[in-house]
């Protein structure tokens, strides 16, 4: 699940997502920032992250990061932007960041325009696309609490062995818990891209998923989700409910036999642990096969 990873390295690595964002965006990097929290109507905005930033001077950087493909996320976005801007009275510059490049699409050109029925352009509205694959890794890399996305840049499997040894040689120098923490980032992120076996085989078992502050949080936010009427993830509803929204947000739609699957599942262990493969899986019959 990359919300929750994500969400946290931008919480605690604040600086760091701001100044990668402001040097791709071509803006001067440094200043002060700070992480806002939309005061919108419910329902209405559910950004992921936005960063207001001092440099070049008062402005809102608005964070969308998406590893999944759909058509008119263009809308959404302005949707976003429009409604920060009226909260704030503030300038507002949309980032995608695609993760991977099953989440492109083709309406993602950086630019919304619409026209009359006439012909007659009456909106252009520009946002930046990040594409993962598109960028150095050492652009990533420099910046530690990007490093779990270098990854996930511009390099193949090949290149993987090289770029592991700068990462474990930058990550040497920070505290060990955090270390750890950044690895276990670095390992479910790749998670949407690489086989499993290749990933153990790269960083080995860093530390256990279960002992990582960041799977905790991941298990945390899957039951504050999955909680109906009252249910949390100790119940086989509030389980399924965690199951079906983690694996959509990672592997995309369901087909009637894995739903079916799901919903009729009434082993409250084995939803627990379909809901720990899918943390990691890189499709829903990873996931089915929990025994």
């Amino acid at each position: 699940m990359f919300d929750p990873v994500l969400k946290r390295l931008a919480d605690k690595y604040g600086s760091d997502w701001v100044g990668f964002q402001q040097q791709l965006l071509g803006l001067p990097v440094g200043g002060k920032f700070e992480v806002i929290q939309p005061n919108l109507p419910t329902g209405t905005l559910d950004a992921d992250r936005v960063f207001q930033v001092d440099s070049p001077g008062p402005m809102l950087i608005h964070t969308e990061w998406e590893s999944s493909s759909s058509l008119d996320r263009p809308d959404r976005f302005l949707l976003y932007n429009t409604l920060l801007t009226r909260q704030t009275g503030l300038p507002v510059q949309t980032v995608v960041i695609l993760l991977r490049k099953e989440a492109n699409s083709s309406d993602l050109t950086g630019t919304l325009t619409r026209y009359l029925p006439t012909e007659q352009k009456y909106l252009e509205w520009s946002y930046a696309v990040v594409r993962l694959w598109e960028i150095p890794p050492d652009l990533a890399l420099s910046y530690d609490g990007l490093s779990p996305l270098a990854p996930m840049c511009a390099v193949t499997p090949g290149d993987l062995p090289a770029l592991t040894r700068k990462m474990m040689d930058r990550w040497s120098r920070l505290p060990p818990p955090q270390a750890k923490d950044l690895a276990i980032a670095t390992k479910i992120l790749m998670g949407s891209r690489y086989d499993k076996d290749l990933i153990h085989g790269l960083f080995g078992r860093v530390a256990t998923m279960k002992e990582s502050v960041i799977y905790q949080e991941i298990l945390q936010e899957g039951v504050a989700e999955g909680r109906v009427e009252g249910q949390t993830l100790g119940h086989l509803e509030g389980a399924r409910t965690s199951l079906l929204r983690l694996g959509q947000k990672r592997l995309g739609a369901l087909d009637p036999i894995t739903s079916s699957t799901i919903e009729s599942c009434s082993d409250l262990g084995r939803l627990e642990r379909m809901f720990d493969r899918a943390i990691d899986a890189s499709e829903w019959a990873s996931v089915l096969a929990t025994e």
